[in-house]
C-alpha cells in the first residue's frame, strides 16, 4: 500500500483481516494522510486518530515512515514479494491561484495544505498583522480558523463567488464567523504586491455572477474598473488540490491519468489499466470526505482479494429478509429532539487547540440511541 491515508489505512485494515500481509510505504513521518496534516486538532482530536492507527499496527500491518515511492512499478514490487499495490497518495499538492507575483517563492505566500501540514509536523509559524487565505473550501476555512488560533490579528477569506457557492460545509462557515474570520465574498486576487521583498498587499478585482459553469455553480465574472487593493502581510493560497503523479513513469504516466490530474481507475474495482496496481482515495477522486476515502479503501480490499483468488469482484450490496422476532404494534411514538452537542467557549477556543465540539455524555449518548428513528424495521446490512 503507497501512502498511510484514511484510504490506505482502510484498505490494509480489511486486507489483513483477510489474512494478508500488508505493508505501507508513507512518505511522511506520521500516519493518517490529511486526517494527520490536514483536519486541525480542533477538529480531530489526535489521540482519537492514533489510536485507530496503534489498532491497525497492532493488526500486525508494517508501516514503513519517511518512505516515499518514486516509481510505481508493479514488476519491482513483485520481485520484492507483493503480488498487488493499492496506490492511495492522496491529494496534498496545492492548486496554483493564477495571479501576478505567485511564482517568486517566499516565506509570506504559502499553499493551504502546505501551511497545515507544517503545522501538523511541529513547524513554527510566527503571526503577523494581517493574513489573507484565497479559496472557499474547508481547507481555506481550517486555515483561517488555525491562523486565529495562532495569534494572527486580522484573518481574512477572499472568495470569488458568493456564499451560497461556497464548496466548504456550512457548519464551518458559521464557526468561523463565529470566531472572528473576515470574509469578502465575489472578490478575486490579481496580483501579489511586495515591499523590500515582504509581501504588502494583494491587488483584487470585484466579480459578478453569470451562467452556470461546468461545475454547476454560477460562473463569476470581472466587473471592468472594480480593482482595488487589499493590504495584507500573508497570503495563503487554498483553492484546491490535486495529487503528486511523480511516481507516475513511462507510458504510465498517459494510460493512468486523467484530464482532471488525478489516476485513472475504475469506481467499482479501484483498478487501474496496469496490471496489479489499484488505487483509490483523493489521488483518484480528488479531495473529497474521510468517508469517501475509508469507503474506497475497504472496496479497494474487496477487489484485490478476488483479483488474488481469480475471482471477478462485484460490490453489490445484499438485500434478505431476516425474521426480526416477535413484533407487536407500537401505537404512536411521540417524536424526540436530537440531544444538544456543546461547543467550546469562544474565548477558550481561541487559546489553543481543543476539540470545539464536544461528544455526548454517557447519559445523553444512550437517551440519544433511545430515539425513534423512524426505520419501519427495514434492516440492510452490507
Amino acid at each position: 500500500v503507497i501512502g498511510a491515508g484514511p484510504a490506505g489505512l482502510a484498505a490494509a485494515y480489511h486486507l489483513r483481516l483477510m489474512g494478508y500481509g500488508v505493508t505501507i510505504f508513507e512518505a511522511l513521518p506520521k500516519a493518517g494522510g490529511m486526517a494527520a496534516v490536514g483536519i486541525p486538532d480542533y477538529r480531530l482530536p489526535k489521540d482519537i486518530l492514533n489510536h485507530e492507527i496503534d489498532l491497525i499496527k497492532r493488526m500486525g500491518v508494517d508501516i514503513r515512515f519517511n518512505s516515499k515511492v518514486d516509481a510505481l512499478n508493479a514488476a519491482d514490487f513483485q520481485k520484492q514479494g507483493y503480488a498487488a499495490v493499492f496506490t492511495a497518495i492522496g491529494a496534498h499538492v496545492g492548486t496554483k491561484i493564477g495571479c501576478k507575483g505567485e511564482e517568486i517563492a517566499t516565506d509570506d505566500v504559502v499553499q493551504g495544505a502546505d501551511f497545515l501540514r507544517g503545522l501538523s509536523l511541529g513547524k513554527k509559524t510566527s503571526p503577523v498583522d494581517k493574513v489573507v487565505i484565497i479559496g472557499g473550501g474547508n481547507v481555506a476555512l481550517d486555515c483561517a480558523r488555525n491562523c486565529l488560533r495562532l495569534g494572527f490579528k486580522d484573518v481574512e477569506i477572499v472568495y470569488r463567488r458568493s456564499r451560497v457557492e461556497m464548496p466548504g460545509s456550512k457548519e464551518e462557515i458559521e464557526e468561523a464567523i463565529h470566531e472572528g474570520v473576515k470574509f469578502s465574498y465575489l472578490t478575486a486576487p490579481v496580483g501579489i504586491v511586495r515591499k523590500a521583498a515582504k509581501v504588502t498587499a494583494m491587488e483584487c478585482v470585484k466579480m459578478k455572477l453569470g451562467e452556470p459553469d461546468e461545475s454547476g455553480r454560477k460562473r463569476p465574472i470581472p466587473i471592468k474598473g472594480s480593482e482595488f487593493s487589499l493590504k495584507t502581510n500573508m497570503v495563503i493560497a487554498a483553492t484546491g488540490q490535486k495529487p503528486d503523479l511523480g511516481l507516475l513513469t513511462g507510458k504510465d504516466k498517459g494510460t493512468m491519468t486523467t484530464a482532471w490530474g488525478t489516476i485513472k481507475a475504475d469506481p467499482v474495482s479501484c483498478s487501474t489499466p496496469a496490471t496489479r496496481i489499484f488505487a483509490g482515495g483523493d489521488c483518484v477522486s480528488g479531495p473529497a470526505t474521510l468517508i469517501e476515502a475509508l469507503n474506497m479503501g475497504n472496496k479497494a480490499a474487496k477487489s484485490i482479494d478476488a483479483y488474488l483468488q481469480g475471482k471477478t469482484f462485484a460490490d453489490e450490496l445484499s438485500f434478505e429478509g431476516i425474521d426480526v422476532g416477535q413484533q407487536r404494534d407500537m401505537g404512536f411514538v411521540p417524536p424526540a429532539k436530537s440531544g444538544e452537542v456543546k461547543f467550546l467557549d469562544l474565548a477558550e477556543r481561541l487559546k489553543g487547540f481543543a476539540e470545539v465540539e464536544g461528544g455526548f455524555s454517557a447519559d445523553a449518548a444512550m437517551k440519544e440511541a433511545q430515539r425513534c428513528l423512524r426505520c419501519y424495521r427495514l434492516v440492510v446490512w452490507q
